[in-house]
């Protein structure tokens, strides 16, 4: 499952488009290493049927266009929103990631 956390918004870095920083939830599995910024609980949103983490190591910093190439040829499949609740605690633990890239963090106000 993927989930925007911040968009759209020209990046300066990237040009004058608007663009989105997107990240994937992932299950969590006891025996494979796992960013510990972010977990989260299965039931925490619909399409989270399993306990989860947040890998900000494969965040995608896409533009608005390329958001809906995906979504209109069916790669990604529109689900139910992320609550405001949700969203705001992986921003917030985004900061925390020692494995999201730089700019993601310049763009998300970490640094």
């Amino acid at each position: 499952m993927h989930v925007i956390i911040h968009g759209p918004i020209p990046l300066p870095l990237r040009g004058p488009a608007d663009q989105f920083i997107i990240v994937n939830v992932t299950t969590l599995h006891a025996d494979v290493k796992h960013d510990p910024a972010c977990l989260l609980g299965a039931g925490d949103h619909p399409g989270i049927i399993h306990d989860s983490y947040v890998t900000y190591r494969f965040a995608r910093i896409d533009t608005d266009a390329d958001v809906r190439k995906n979504v209109n040829s069916g790669v990604w499949q529109l689900c139910q929103p992320c609550s405001a609740d949700l969203v705001a605690k992986i921003r917030h633990s985004a900061c925390r990631s020692k494995l999201l890239d730089k700019d993601a963090k310049q763009f998300l106000g970490c640094v």
